[in-house]
């Protein structure tokens, strides 16, 4: 049975996400809104159970001596920075095919409003259960309260077990985790296979992008096969190594556009923040320099420091598996990143140049890069697609296309290119005959 619920779930994931964009979007509009329908069912069950006050009590009464703790803090970092998945960019990947004038600053503050309040609800519900659950068998609430994977799997169904209409709430339950899970896992395929085809060139075209998404399903279940019968060891593994494994991609991702991105060309650390403004239309310099110190300085240092923290702290808890299983995940990136470095360097082997300047052609730019329409390309101070930047003699840096700079005279010879032909005149000087022209 556990095999044909996999399978089920690959298929609802393959027909959710095979047919594009458009599909998954309005899927996945259809899975948020029944998340939340079942989640105001399950609260108004659960605030009328009987000891549902103590456990409501118990989540909103502060307790001013545990902000003196460490872990108080590591778990508000956790959910802040974690609870939206920015390491696996479903965002990314689904706000990649927005318009290009789309607002991302409403979007950014409706997604974190509701990143935020659906947790709300839905941890004032389980409280509300362990107050009802911790009644029922005459403990303390601490008794009862269980984190991570086994609240969701044993305590919670086991308390809807005991609730009356029992069938109904443990169907809604698990109705309720089937919808966030489907709706996480599309992003996350969308996302994928739009990277493996920016990464391939390929067209995102049907032709091309059903055959990826049949094979990320495929590695999906198998995946999901092989966890299942092997047991909960390598579950336990993925929760308790993913936790820290995310922190080094939001590190990279905020030290790339802010540095490389910005920093290589001409050194102008806003310039993803200037991209913002060109789409938006508004961005004021007071909120173009926090973001600039928050994605270039601050968050990577929080990410490191509480990746440090919880590796000195609490690596004596992680079992073998788990250290073996994220040492071989860092050093797959880490000899990823290399590769790809590597193979972009090798790119410019034709050039005779200096060492350095390899590593530095590498890390530019394409002409093309930039908005796809010629007119948002314009608006955004990029080039037109068909310029071709000019060439440079050895030992040079490259010349960088700047809109700024002036344009080569339509239908005529670039001054680099112009060759003279024969007998031509130049101040009064027949190149070929002796005579002088005046």
């Amino acid at each position: 049975m556990a095999v044909v619920g996999a399978l089920a779930a690959m298929f609802c994931l393959l027909n959710s996400t095979i047919l594009g964009i458009k599909v998954v979007g309005k899927v996945a509009l259809c899975a948020l809104a029944g998340t939340f329908v079942l989640t105001v069912l399950f609260l108004v069950r659960s605030v009328t159970l009987s000891g549902a006050g103590t456990g409501y009590l118990f989540l909103f009464t502060p307790n001013l001596n545990g902000l003196l703790k460490d872990q108080v803090w590591i778990d508000a970092f956790r959910l802040v920075y974690l609870n939206l998945t920015f390491a696996f960019w479903p965002m990314a990947g689904l706000a990649s095919h927005n318009r290009f004038h789309n607002n991302c600053f409403l979007d950014s503050a409706l997604l974190i409003s509701a990143a935020l309040f659906a947790p709300l609800l839905l941890s004032i519900s389980i409280f509300c259960c362990y107050g009802f659950f911790a009644e029922m068998l005459g403990v303390s609430l601490y008794e009862v309260i269980e984190p991570g994977v086994k609240l969701w799997f044993v305590v919670m169904p086991e308390i809807c077990s005991q609730l009356p209409s029992s069938n109904v709430w443990c169907v809604i339950w698990f109705g309720l985790l089937c919808l966030t899970l489907l709706g996480t896992q599309m992003g996350f395929c969308i996302s994928v296979v739009s990277s493996i085809l920016d990464l391939l060139g390929w067209v995102h075209g049907w032709r091309q992008a059903i055959p990826v998404t049949v094979i990320l399903c495929l590695f999906i279940f198998v995946s999901t096969v092989v966890g299942i019968f092997v047991g909960s060891s390598y579950l336990r593994i993925l929760d308790e190594g993913f936790v820290y494994l995310q922190i080094v991609p939001i590190a990279l991702f905020c030290i790339g556009v802010v540095w490389l991105y910005g920093g290589l060309q001409k050194f102008y650390l806003m310039r993803f923040a200037k991209d913002v403004e060109s789409m938006v239309g508004f961005f004021p310099i007071f909120f173009k320099g926090l973001f600039t110190a928050m994605w270039g300085f601050v968050t990577p240092c929080l990410m490191a420091a509480y990746l440090l923290e919880e590796f000195i702290y609490n690596w004596t808890h992680l079992t073998k598996p788990t250290l073996i299983f994220m040492g071989v995940c860092l050093l797959v990136l880490i000899i990823g990143a290399i590769l790809g470095g590597l193979h972009e360097v090798w790119k410019h082997k034709d050039v005779n140049t200096y060492f350095t300047d390899y590593f530095f052609r590498a890390s530019l730019p394409l002409p093309n890069w930039g908005p796809a329409l010629e007119d948002h390309r314009s608006y955004a101070g990029y080039l037109p697609t068909g310029f071709t930047p000019q060439p440079y003699r050895i030992g040079q840096r490259p010349y960088l296309p700047n809109v700024e700079d002036p344009q080569p005279p339509v239908g005529k010879p670039e001054m680099d290119t112009a060759t003279l032909p024969a007998a031509t005149p130049l101040l009064g000087l027949n190149l070929v005959s002796t005579e002088t022209t005046l």
